[in-house]
């Protein structure tokens, strides 16, 4: 689907992550061209992306999307940060309300949640050369903002 709108596409990287809005009437995605990664929301429909308010907050090296009720957690990469935003109903605004790190993030790229848990696998990017000795894992974090 061709994406329109507040949607402009880069040279290189430009969508990561999907996920739909707490009221499941759109699509959420970041787009890394605009504004140093900005959260667009996307009429499936009709492929026009809005830029969703979050207050000006940059979501550079954004990657997995994980909704849970109104918290969309954005898996920021190469920063080994989850961004976790409190979203409106629609998913047109919101703010970010916490920050998780974790000292062995090794650059997470995406999430899933079970039980009161966040887990994340490690896609160690950060290795140039990966070697059959290179370690790979996941790590658990607990959610916020409950």
């Amino acid at each position: 689907m061709p994406l329109g709108g507040d949607w402009v596409q880069g040279t290189a990287l430009t969508a990561n992550g999907i996920s739909r809005t707490p009221d499941g009437r759109a699509l959420l995605m970041v787009n890394q061209a605009v504004g140093g990664g900005s959260l667009m929301r996307v009429d499936p429909r009709t492929g026009v992306a809005r830029r969703v308010d979050v207050g000006g907050t940059p979501l550079p090296n954004a990657d997995g999307l994980l909704l849970l009720g109104r918290l969309l957690h954005v898996v920021q990469n190469r920063l080994n940060t989850i961004a976790v935003l409190k979203l409106n109903e629609s998913g047109t605004g919101g703010r970010v309300i916490a920050r998780i790190t974790d000292p062995d993030f090794k650059v997470p790229t995406t999430a899933a949640v079970w039980r009161d848990r966040i887990y994340l696998p490690n896609a160690r990017f950060d290795v140039a050369q990966p070697t059959p000795d290179t370690t790979y894992d996941v790590v658990a974090v607990d959610r916020v903002g409950r």
